[in-house]
């Protein structure tokens, strides 16, 4: 059996001289290690960047609220 890689996307499996399918690069563990990889960053990346901006919006409303207290 021997895999030869295609492209970047693409390879196929050759065994005892016979060609089978050719299969998408997602179906190989590498490929799923690298789907599984970009999803984790983006779900951190959106998690993040919403934490972030409710953290920003509460210190404003804080800030406006003490110095609303301030100018009375």
């Amino acid at each position: 059996m021997r895999l030869e890689l295609l492209g970047p996307r693409t390879y196929q499996i050759t065994q005892e001289g016979m060609r089978q399918t050719t299969l998408p690069i997602w179906t190989t563990s590498l490929g799923i290690w690298r789907i599984y990889s970009l999803v984790s960053c983006l779900v951190f990346l959106v998690v993040f960047v919403f934490t972030s901006v409710i953290c920003l919006c509460t210190f404003l409303f804080v800030f406006e609220l003490c110095n609303f207290n301030y100018d009375e």
